[in-house]
């Protein structure tokens, strides 16, 4: 079994998405990062933090009862979540990185557990859907795109301090600490994973201020 970590095509695209997340911090209302920040970040900032290997925001791929459902085929919207509608930009972003990470799926799975948490069942669930399907069946959820880390404030108080900074070895390590806490809980739910495998493939991230191993083949952006 190959361990292969994202291409460098790949983390382009987390990247934009990432920069697109950012965009949303802070918004009012019914905002779903209402609250996650209490100022606007600046664009330099922005572009410091949306540069984490990672995406910044989930999709629920660790919740399987959650996609279970939503994959049913039948599944109808719940009444709850269907009381609040999701903005233009939130629905964009959000089938963006369906569409990413469907796509991520089907070549090159261990590497959407790095950059999403997701596990192998959601990598294999997703993967066997057309595109077209698994887009019409996930197109009307107004709950699925979340920030990372919701429950864990202090990973985003780190994030929004010295994962913003203009020096880059402090923001490589604070973009590094997080990726280890998104992990460490990808370990802790799934045991089938190889924790030493998903070191190797983290620690070969370009991230800036640390040593990088080979980039892998690249693949075409979204």
């Amino acid at each position: 079994m190959h361990y292969q970590g994202p291409s460098t095509d790949d983390l382009d695209n987390i990247h934009a998405l990432n920069r697109r997340f950012l965009e949303s911090l802070p918004m009012a209302g019914d905002s779903i990062c209402a609250g996650l920040s209490d100022r606007p970040l600046s664009e330099s900032q922005q572009a410091h933090l949306g540069r984490a290997p990672f995406l910044l925001f989930s999709l629920r791929e660790a919740e399987p009862d959650y996609w279970e459902y939503v994959l049913s085929g039948d599944a109808q919207l719940d009444l709850l979540a269907s009381e609040r509608p999701l903005n233009p930009q939130t629905r964009e972003l959000q089938a963006a990185g369906l569409c990413f990470l469907w796509q991520l799926a089907r070549y090159n799975p261990y590497a959407v557990r790095i950059v999403s948490g997701a596990p192998p069942s959601w990598c294999e669930q997703v993967a066997a859907l057309p595109v077209v399907t698994f887009l019409r069946r996930t197109a009307q959820r107004t709950d699925m795109l979340v920030p990372r880390f919701r429950n864990q404030a202090n990973v985003w108080q780190r994030l929004l301090k010295s994962g913003i900074s203009a020096d880059a070895k402090l923001r490589a390590m604070s973009h590094q600490s997080a990726l280890q806490a998104m992990l460490t809980r990808v370990d802790s739910i799934d045991h089938a994973i190889n924790r030493e495998h998903l070191k190797v493939a983290a620690a070969r991230l370009p991230t800036p201020g640390l040593k990088t191993g080979a980039a892998a083949p690249t693949k075409s952006k979204l």
